[in-house]
């Protein structure tokens, strides 16, 4: 009880001054949780897809088709078998990990057509080496003469497990080029939905760009708020299929990766690019840093100025205790009780600081900043508020042992006494 007496006659006045510096190092939590999310987010989606990605990352490559490529298969409807063949045909290539995916894929229920947003269907080549979620892969046979499909948390709603449809999908099947007429046709199939994706289990992707992480995989959170649905390819319900260019592309165990990349970027022209996993980490490590270079170069000028206001701080803390500190110490309180009380003080403001801070971020981001899918402070988040905090309480401890070391008034009420 002696204790938090001390305590309180250490604080300012109606705890104004503690009050205010409370303020801001919560503002400073809050502005340093925003500014490294995008950093934070990079973290946790490479750590979701490297959970879910068993293959070596530097030793697997990845083919993202050229601009060109992709606009002719699009508008033009033109698809070059010959791609995916010379990437098989290359010495030193042990397995293409191809799959397709569409936004046209619908099905009737009670009458209605519900679209889903999204069909991804992997072969079974990727499906061995690279399960898109546990099991998969292993059986490739239907079930009572209907494909199993995995769907979404959002699908699962209008769709629970065991739920059968028939599926269609709207395949190109050729493109006038004089006139621009697309002739499609539909291909319909029976399924069963057998589960749900699972959250926090991102989907292995052979996504189209190298400059971003969804050319690895696809993230839980995105794809659980949309109507998905996936399934592993089975020639008994799907005949040919049109793969998507991008695919990745499995070395032989003996294989020089480099030459290898080499010889498929000769090879393969001006189709497209080949790089490996790593490239497509550092690649979006380097893109998220430089969208967000304004946000770092706040960061670096928030620390100095709040170690430094905080350090301000302290300095008239030190002036303005010194004779507060003297009476006690003639009183009969130890120089070790003083600086543990002062330490104390400090301790509570950077834990309701944090506090306060962590709490509020969420708020403060969907409501001031318009970061509408901030999900809360990361690692990162937590890393650089910590570092500030453990500056500025060492900042203190050198405070309360400059106010021990400062005798001179002390010495100075002691002889009046």
């Amino acid at each position: 009880m002696n204790g938090l007496r001390m305590m309180k006659k250490l604080c300012s006045k109606y705890f104004l001054r503690e009050l205010f510096l409370v303020a801001t190092l919560t503002l400073t939590v809050i502005f340093t949780n925003i500014i490294a999310e995008p950093l934070d987010t990079y973290l946790d989606d490479r750590a979701e897809i490297r959970r879910v990605l068993p293959l070596v990352r530097d030793g697997t490559l990845h083919f993202t088709p050229s601009v060109f490529l992709s606009w002719s298969a699009v508008t033009d409807g033109d698809y070059l078998n010959d791609v995916h063949e010379t990437l098989k045909r290359q010495d030193g290539v042990e397995a293409v990990l191809e799959l397709f995916t569409t936004g046209g894929a619908f099905c009737k229920r009670d009458g209605k057509t519900v679209n889903f947003d999204l069909f991804a269907l992997y072969s079974q080549d990727f499906a061995s080496y690279c399960p898109p979620w546990p099991g998969a892969g292993s059986e490739i046979g239907g079930h009572d003469g209907r494909l199993p499909v995995m769907v979404s948390r959002m699908a699962a709603e209008r769709f629970p497990v065991g739920s059968e449809f028939d599926l269609g999908m709207y395949i190109t099947v050729s493109v006038d080029h004089e006139t621009g007429i697309v002739e499609e046709e539909t291909l319909s199939f029976p399924c069963v939905v057998a589960g749900v994706l699972e959250d926090g289990r991102a989907l292995p992707w052979a996504g189209s760009s190298h400059q971003v992480l969804d050319g690895m995989g696809y993230v839980s959170r995105y794809f659980q708020k949309t109507m998905l649905l996936s399934a592993v390819y089975d020639p008994e319900f799907i005949g040919d299929v049109r793969w998507d260019y991008s695919a990745f592309v499995v070395p032989k165990k003996d294989a020089d990766v480099e030459n290898l990349k080499k010889s498929l970027a000769e090879k393969l022209g001006t189709w497209g690019e080949v790089c490996t996993l790593t490239e497509i980490e550092h690649s979006s490590l380097e893109n998220t840093l430089s969208k967000n270079l304004p946000e770092q170069l706040k960061f670096i000028l928030l620390a100095p100025v709040t170690l430094f206001g905080y350090g301000a701080y302290l300095f008239l803390s030190i002036r303005r205790r010194e004779r507060q500190l003297a009476v006690f110490y003639i009183s009969g309180m130890t120089r070790g009780r003083i600086f543990t009380l002062n330490m104390l003080v400090n301790v509570l403001i950077y834990v309701l600081s944090a506090a306060l801070g962590w709490f509020l971020t969420p708020l403060v981001a969907k409501s001031f900043v318009h970061v509408e899918d901030y999900g809360g402070a990361g690692a990162l988040g937590v890393i650089c508020s910590g570092t500030l905090f453990l500056t500025a309480l060492g900042m203190s401890t050198a405070a309360g042992y400059i106010q021990n070391r400062n005798v001179a008034a002390i010495t100075l009420y002691h002889r009046g006494d």
